[in-house]
């Protein structure tokens, strides 16, 4: 049940915002005629990072701790290894 609206909190708005640009389309070579595209996607990425973060704090992961190891984990594999010169 909590996933279903954890859908639908992404893509009603989503869908809502979309419908209306494709209803009512800006007047082609107008210089906001791109913003209704944008708009749409910054409502699913906006939305959609809200349910990410609300599954982040209840399963209280270590965001910080992670790309830490995963910083230093790179850090290891891409600098030289110990070469004397």
């Amino acid at each position: 049940m909590i996933k279903l609206l954890a859908v639908a909190f992404v893509l009603l708005p989503t869908t809502l915002i979309g419908l209306t640009a494709y209803t009512f389309p800006p007047i082609p070579g107008t210089p906001l005629c791109w913003l209704p595209i944008v708009w749409t996607g910054l409502t699913f990425i906006s939305h959609l990072a809200i349910i990410i973060n609300i599954i982040i704090d209840y399963y209280q992961f270590p965001v910080s701790l992670y790309l830490k190891a995963v910083g230093i984990n790179l850090w290891y594999r891409i600098a030289p290894q110990n070469s004397s010169i």
